[in-house]
């Protein structure tokens, strides 16, 4: 008919390796940017000769990490619907009566 070919495990592969690849890299960002002397750097912590990153760093820090926390959120989201769509193609075509 169409022609269409869909390739269901390939699907769920692909939401496998976001799972994988993407979520696990976003996690060890976020762990980095969690950890002391990257995140509770305060204006403080630098000399007077870098008052612009002394003013900056702790709000860069803190919006660095909520980005990650936010694609982080949806990558996991992704993947799940790419499995989520795997198995909905799959049950359709188990049940396509008109092959």
């Amino acid at each position: 008919m169409g022609g269409v070919r869909v390739d269901p495990h390939g699907i769920k592969m692909h939401g496998q390796m976001v799972e994988d690849r993407v979520v696990t890299l976003l996690d060890a960002a976020k762990k980095k940017l969690g950890e002391d002397g990257v995140a509770n750097l305060e204006g403080g912590d630098f000399s007077i000769t870098l008052f612009g990153a002394a003013m900056g760093y702790p709000i860069a820090a803190q919006f660095a990490f909520e980005d990650v926390s936010a694609q982080k959120k949806e990558a996991d989201e992704m993947a799940k619907k790419l499995g989520e769509t795997a198995l909905t193609w799959h049950q359709a075509e188990q049940s396509n009566t008109a092959k």
